[in-house]
């Protein structure tokens, strides 16, 4: 609260008609400013403490524990790879002009988007030729394994890997899907998400600070096809 003001004398200043009244009555002074010196700072000393937040509730050790934990991961910098269709499945499909399920490959003529290489991780330019095929992923195996509809460049490319950072074809993507595995290849539910390609960099990393993650692999959230396996780095 500001001092009060009374013409061009400060109300409890010494010297002003408030100070020297009280003085005659054989009173005390009012302080000045409050007794602090600053009103802002008797404001502030008056005002209660603000409390601190609390911790989320916690019902014995394991609890406060996994509350402990959830924050270091989130803190930690975890890097990673992604990775590429490998290349004797990619010279195989080019050879063959075969998939994985006995159909023959079909050719697409780049004619927009869309047309993401698994191989080179890149985006097919306009007028080059890319290969449809069935592949089935390497990983996860077990109950979570599925094929894929894939797109490769049907001349020869170079594979490429990806580190710390997502490649053009998850980032050009408008929607990816983000599902996590464990070592064993089972599904981490709780951590599946879907994301516009560009803004899935961080919640990917967030992601794969958590123990559990052994990989990520990134789908197109439409149709499913998968873009590339993420893996942690020691």
């Amino acid at each position: 609260m500001r001092p009060r003001v009374t013409g061009r004398t400060v109300a409890g200043r010494r010297g002003s008609p408030v100070f020297r009244g009280a003085a005659a009555r054989g009173k005390a002074p009012p302080p000045p400013f409050g007794g602090g010196g600053c009103p802002f700072k008797s404001a502030r000393a008056r005002a209660p403490a603000r409390p601190l937040a609390a911790a989320p509730r916690a019902c014995g050790s394991n609890d406060r524990e996994a509350w402990r934990n959830g924050f270091a991961y989130r803190r930690r910098m975890t890097h990673f790879r992604c990775l590429p269709m490998d290349t004797p499945s990619a010279q195989r499909f080019r050879a063959t002009r075969l998939d994985d399920r006995g159909g023959p490959a079909h050719s697409r003529i780049v004619d927009g988007t869309g047309f993401p290489c698994r191989h080179c991780l890149k985006l097919g330019a306009i007028g080059e030729e890319m290969l449809l095929v069935s592949w089935d992923l390497p990983l996860p195996q077990g109950p979570y394994w599925t094929p894929s509809p894939v797109f490769l460049h049907a001349r020869d490319c170079e594979a490429t890997v990806v580190q710390d950072a997502l490649p053009e074809t998850v980032t050009a993507n408008m929607i990816v899907s983000l599902r996590h595995y464990d070592a064993e290849g089972m599904c981490l539910y709780d951590l599946g998400m879907v994301s516009a390609g560009d803004a899935a960099l961080a919640p990917l990393r967030e992601r794969l600070a958590d123990p559990r993650v052994a990989y990520v692999n990134i789908h197109t959230a439409r149709p499913g096809c998968w873009l590339t396996r993420v893996e942690k780095l020691p």
